[in-house]
């Protein structure tokens, strides 16, 4: 019994040991949030995107990333008929932002993927040095993140093992 205490003991030791590694610190979450600004910035450059949101998703939003972690967000387009939509507007969109950011000097390592599922543009902020990867109207992205968000309030060990498991 004292081997399976020891054994316990130190797995929590060396678990808490590597999330004081991978875990975001408050620096690492103002990182994240200036690089959306950055893309809001972005997207007013754009001359049809004027009324466009920036809307998080993903890791950062269900608070279950890591230090090295990407920061995913969604552009939501005004839909005054709630039409989806079209696979060729959301390609041209992001190739439209894809030249507004490089433009302003905020993207490097800048991957457009038109042909995805869901098209994204993939870049790293030049100021942050975080990996961003935009999409447009991204709802099921976003309301994933919102339930995995609500799961991790209910207790703080389900964060901790995910952290764990993504960061293997």
């Amino acid at each position: 019994m004292v081997e399976v205490t020891q054994s316990y003991h130190e797995l929590e030791k060396c678990t808490k040991d590597i999330l004081s590694v991978i875990k975001p610190t408050e620096d690492d979450r103002n990182k994240r949030l200036h690089a959306v600004q950055e893309i809001v910035n972005s997207i007013y450059l754009v001359s049809r995107l004027g009324d466009a949101v920036v809307k998080p998703f993903g890791s950062f939003v269900s608070n279950l990333y890591a230090k090295s972690g990407d920061l995913d967000v969604s552009v939501e387009l005004t839909n005054k008929f709630g039409f989806p939509t079209s696979k060729e507007k959301k390609q041209d969109v992001l190739r439209e932002l894809m030249i507004a950011l490089q433009n302003e000097g905020v993207a490097r390592g800048v991957n457009f993927i038109p042909t995805a599922r869901v098209p994204v543009l993939q870049y790293v902020s030049n100021n942050f040095g975080i990996s961003c990867d935009i999409s447009i109207d991204n709802y099921p992205g976003r309301i994933k993140s919102k339930v995995l968000y609500w799961i991790s309030t209910i207790d703080e060990r389900f964060g901790d093992m995910v952290l764990l498991v993504s960061s293997v």
